[in-house]
């Protein structure tokens, strides 16, 4: 069933991407992708990957933005990732500038903000950032250049995500307002997995993107 309709990922790749053997980089970098949550049913998730495997996928609720702060400070202390990719659009906006404020190099995404892509035409196809970031996770599983953990809240997620075209033809994913509509979770692990992966340009971390 989930084959059909208009869903992002097809259950197949995402089945044979679970502890997928890959062939490991000489120096493999090293990105932590992070959703931001504060009480009500949502959880902040942060995803670390190592070269194309996730290697530490992690979640937290009903926690302050400070008690979220700390966390992702004791995460980059311990994995000493490369880049950092972190939702600002609503609460993580504060996590984000307190992190800035203690010296940690942080690129801030704005999801709903335009595709940051240098190519015109792939831009023009994409509806807004989490469009962009979507698509590239969602390229990823369909040529078997990934390996995630064998969770099931996460394997839920990834397969419940509906896309669509919007009046100009390009792609949507469905939000998580949308997707609660219907019944489904948020996606907040799916969400850190997709900013986890993204392609991240050679931002000046001291700005914001907004």
């Amino acid at each position: 069933a989930l084959e059909a309709g208009n869903y992002l990922l097809r259950y197949g790749d995402i089945k044979n991407a679970i502890e997928r053997e890959l062939v490991p980089a000489v120096e493999p970098v090293k990105v932590m992708g992070v959703d931001i949550a504060r009480f009500g049913d949502d959880s902040s998730v942060a995803v670390v990957r190592e070269g194309m495997g996730v290697v530490w996928l992690e979640k937290w609720a009903k926690t302050d933005l400070m008690h979220t702060t700390g966390k992702i400070i004791d995460l980059i202390e311990r994995f000493k990732p490369d880049t950092v990719n972190l939702d600002i659009i609503g609460l993580g906006a504060g996590v984000y500038d307190r992190l800035i404020e203690q010296g940690y190099k942080i690129n801030g995404v704005n999801v709903a903000s335009e595709p940051q892509t240098q190519d015109k035409e792939r831009k023009d196809r994409l509806a807004n950032q989490r469009a962009e970031i979507y698509k590239r996770l969602a390229d990823l599983f369909e040529q078997g250049d990934i390996s995630i953990p064998d969770d099931l809240d996460l394997i839920a997620q990834l397969s419940g995500i509906k896309y669509k075209l919007n009046s100009r033809g390009q792609l949507q994913i469905e939000s998580k307002e949308e997707m609660k509509k219907r019944g489904i979770k948020s996606p907040d692990m799916a969400d850190a997995l997709a900013l986890c992966f993204m392609e991240t340009p050679d931002y000046d971390v001291n700005i914001r993107w907004l």
